[in-house]
């Protein structure tokens, strides 16, 4: 028996037999021949059965032929291709190298193209071409890489934007690196304002370009393990780590091990695991999935010990504000605020040694794609 067989844009197959196809699009159209038995074999439940499980089959082939042709609609120009990008913005090299000191007026020539542009530069259509839309830069990362630095170098150039709020020009914040949702209102306004927060609830408003700022595994996720804030430490920042933790809790899963809490069972936030073993497996875990997390819808990523603002400040539009242009920025080198001198400071043997190495695979794994090494930079 003939069987036509419609395989739909949702990879849903329709069986006509001896009828007009439906009226929905399809994406292929087969013609299966399938071998029924005898209307009067059909109430035997094995039977029916076996016919069940070859029509699956056929349903499974399909989906894996429609899978094949949207690959090579993909390489060979076929219609439903989305429309060619613009071609990516040309960063001028700063002129000289990096001295490798702290400065406080002087401009600092970092390396240029340090900048990585992630899949979803490639990908995405802007949306902030269509009317009506708001849009503005976002530099975000997981806490304890840099933001609260970056924030400050930015609007000492002059470009309006702001730490943990959103500006003119854009945002400099970890919070914002999580997905907006609004029943969270109340936890995400203890950082930022009312204000920002329903600003970002419309509808016309995105974070664009979205930048990712990582830093060396071993100093964020030591900082992480001090405080979840941003002076550093629990002497001036403990109001901070427990909402902190709470946060970055309603947006990745974190493990039980080590977690005690007095606020809320199963978040295993706050002040709560008072072990430093416990803050640890919790800094680790943070640090692996947000960065995880904002990786996936970021346009570029960054290393904190060695951007050029020159060239962020160009991809972002910002030269505008700065008098002078870009080539005025000026741009100290990244120094942790920090003034003490028995800092924590976290070794790859102290998380191997955490559960036999599987942490330590995927904190090295995630550094590696970072483009870092074992060793550990002095910032």
């Amino acid at each position: 028996m003939l069987i036509n067989l419609y395989l739909m844009n949702g990879g849903r197959a329709v069986e006509v037999e001896n009828g007009p196809a439906p009226a929905a699009p399809s994406v292929e159209h087969l013609n299966v021949e399938v071998a029924r038995p005898p209307p009067s074999k059909l109430a035997r439940d094995h039977d029916l059965e076996e016919i069940v499980s070859k029509l699956d089959k056929v349903e499974r082939d399909a989906k894996s032929l429609r899978g094949q042709v949207e690959k090579k609609k993909l390489t060979t120009g076929l219609p439903n291709r989305q429309p060619p990008l613009p071609p990516p913005p040309v960063f001028p090299k700063p002129v000289g190298k990096n001295v490798g000191v702290q400065v406080e007026v002087k401009n600092i020539a970092m390396p240029g193209k340090t900048m990585v542009k992630l899949p979803l530069f490639h990908t995405t259509t802007n949306e902030c071409d269509k009317p009506g839309m708001d849009c503005r830069p976002l530099v975000t990362g997981c806490g304890r890489s840099g933001t609260h630095f970056m924030a400050d170098e930015i609007m000492g150039n002059g470009i309006p934007v702001k730490h943990e709020r959103i500006d003119e020009a854009g945002s400099v914040s970890w919070i914002y690196g999580a997905n907006h949702v609004p029943s969270l209102r109340k936890l995400e306004t203890w950082f930022a304002s009312e204000e920002d927060t329903v600003l970002r609830e419309s509808l016309n408003f995105r974070h664009f370009p979205v930048v990712h700022v990582v830093r060396h595994p071993l100093k964020a996720i030591a900082s992480l393990t001090t405080c979840f804030c941003g002076c550093g430490s629990m002497s001036c920042g403990a109001w901070a780590d427990e909402p902190s933790w709470e946060w970055a809790g309603k947006h990745i899963k974190f493990s039980q091990k080590y977690c005690k809490t007095y606020r809320r069972e199963g978040l295993c936030i706050g002040y709560g695991a008072h072990t430093k073993k416990g803050r640890l497996v919790r800094a680790i875990e943070y640090w692996i999935g947000w960065n995880e997390m904002v990786g996936d819808t970021s346009h570029y990523r960054l290393k904190m010990e060695d951007y050029s603002l020159k060239e962020l400040s160009g991809a972002m539009g910002w030269d505008k504000y700065i008098t002078g242009g870009g080539d005025a920025i000026k741009q100290q080198e990244f120094k942790r605020k920090s003034k003490t001198t028995n800092a924590y400071k976290l070794t790859w043997e102290e998380i191997r040694a955490l559960d036999n190495g599987e942490l330590e695979a995927k904190v090295w794994q995630l550094a590696q794609h970072y483009g870092y090494g074992r060793e550990v930079p002095v910032n």
